[in-house]
């Protein structure tokens, strides 16, 4: 099965993937590629900017989020999160990556303008030019939105127009006697 994979910290601590289509090489559950609670996330960027008063975090350039096997790549990533108070646990709100996201898990890639990880609703949309692959299996349209809630994933294009639909192609599994 395609993954779009774990986008946002992703993206910084929860992006799921989807199961979206079935052929040979495609492979896997939800579950198969959930970020561990109990490993640790590197963020890397040139540079960090908080906002304590917006609640804010924003990583800028270059920015490279990984745990275990997945690997977030985008411009910036900005964190929207809320605190109740000084002893209480920060409230991760929005993920947002912005500008050539990228993440890898695996054999599987998804790719796209900018993705946004909405933790309350648990949904995920990456947006522009969005590519799904895994070996020769690709599926690309204009956005994706993902309901981690429910496993669904719902591929949409710009148009009706060639070369703006959502589009396929898929490897059967082929075995040799």
């Amino acid at each position: 099965m395609i993954h779009p994979a774990a986008l946002g910290a992703l993206l910084v601590i929860y992006l799921l993937p989807i199961n979206t289509a079935h052929a040979q090489g495609l492979s896997g559950s939800i579950a198969d590629l959930a970020v561990n609670p109990d490993l640790p996330i590197h963020i890397e960027s040139d540079s960090l900017e908080i906002d304590e008063p917006k609640s804010t975090a924003r990583f800028i350039g270059g920015v490279r989020v990984s745990q275990d096997e997945m690997l977030l790549t985008t411009d910036e990533l900005l964190i929207n999160y809320s605190s109740t108070g000084p002893d209480t646990s920060t409230q991760l709100r929005t993920i947002d990556a912005i500008d050539n996201v990228a993440v890898n898990v695996n054999d599987q890639t998804a790719k796209g303008d900018k993705a946004h990880y909405d933790l309350a609703s648990e949904t995920v949309t990456l947006t522009g030019n969005v590519i799904l692959s895994q070996g020769g299996n690709i599926i690309s349209g204009e956005r994706i939105i993902i309901d981690l809630a429910t496993g669904t994933a719902n591929m949409i294009s710009k148009s009706r127009a060639p070369g703006e639909r959502v589009r396929g192609v898929f490897i059967p599994n082929r075995t040799n006697p």
